[in-house]
């Protein structure tokens, strides 16, 4: 029989090989990288106080909580990592900057339910740090009652007053999550 301090450091150590980190004893957490949403409007949509703008496309993290052999069931929590959220422009007038932008915030969208995971109101500070692209504000907001339903979508709440009418522009928001499921 194994003395346990002998069995402490090889199961950290096959923790560390899986990809989990234990959270707590009874939880494991790992990370889904790059989820992305595209959002296009027109300057005029969003140039006279802001407009709920609704990305084309769905995403769906249950194959990533599922490849790992858990299930829903299983989640504990589903939370964007801080420091994760970023917009950036992909279709705007050549030379607009990202502070073109007033405010904007972020939500996922599922089943009728929708819950803010991201904002920022000081783009006026960012420009020139990184002239097409910023960090969002990360709420902390538990969204695993939003990816449990399966396909979610999002929603970018955009006021952006030095918008230029008749323009179409395109943004991409990205971040990355830490889900938290129930061990074994």
């Amino acid at each position: 029989m194994r003395s346990p301090r002998l069995l402490a450091p090889l199961l950290a150590g096959l923790l560390a090989l899986s990809g989990c980190d234990p959270a707590s004893p009874d939880t494991f957490t790992f990370g889904v990288t790059g989820i992305r949403f595209t959002f296009q409007f027109d300057g005029d949509e969003v140039n006279g106080g802001g407009a709920p703008i609704t990305a084309a496309e769905m995403k769906n993290l249950l194959g990533e909580i599922q490849d790992r052999e858990f299930s829903t069931a299983d989640v504990v929590s589903i939370r964007l990592r801080d420091g994760s959220g970023q917009i950036r422009i992909l279709n705007a007038p050549p030379g607009t900057d990202i502070d073109f932008l007033d405010a904007v915030s972020l939500r996922l969208t599922a089943g009728g339910s929708a819950v803010e995971v991201a904002s920022q109101d000081d783009f006026g500070s960012m420009t020139g740090t990184m002239s097409g692209e910023a960090e969002l504000d990360v709420t902390g907001a538990d969204i695993a009652p939003i990816v449990a339903a399966g396909d979610f979508g999002a929603e970018l709440d955009v006021a952006a007053s030095a918008a230029e009418a008749g323009v179409t522009y395109r943004l991409e928001t990205r971040f990355d999550v830490t889900v938290e499921v129930e061990s074994p």
